[in-house]
């Protein structure tokens, strides 16, 4: 995918309107493909807006990221695990458990490196 298309993408999962929100989390499958280095982390990074809403966007399409970004995804939230505001950790985690339910293996092990 487009690295401007992503970010277009990406910033309107931060969008105040719902509708909106989910239209992105749509069309964030189809614009971020495979070896999306910039989509995981452009994900990962709202996993620390305020709006809880938004950062449960996030970890939902986290999981949407193809087999070759499953590493950078996990990389990315496994290093907010010690962020300092417990809400970011808590969203960090849950983004990983929706990982690992997806099957990732890798998501246990860079989590566990964590802890």
């Amino acid at each position: 995918g487009d690295p401007r298309t992503i970010h277009s993408v990406v910033q309107r999962l931060s969008n105040p309107d719902r509708k909106i929100r989910e239209l992105a989390l749509q069309a964030f499958a189809f614009v971020a493909s495979d070896g999306e280095k910039y989509a995981a982390e452009a994900l990962a990074q709202l996993l620390e807006h305020k709006d809880e809403q938004i950062r449960r966007c996030s970890v939902q399409a986290l999981t949407k990221l193809g087999p070759g970004e499953g590493r950078s995804a996990i990389a990315a939230c496994a290093s907010r695990l010690e962020h300092a505001q417990e809400r970011i950790r808590q969203t960090a985690a849950q983004a990983i458990e929706a990982l690992v339910e997806q099957g990732d293996a890798r998501a246990v092990a860079e989590a566990s490196a964590r802890l």
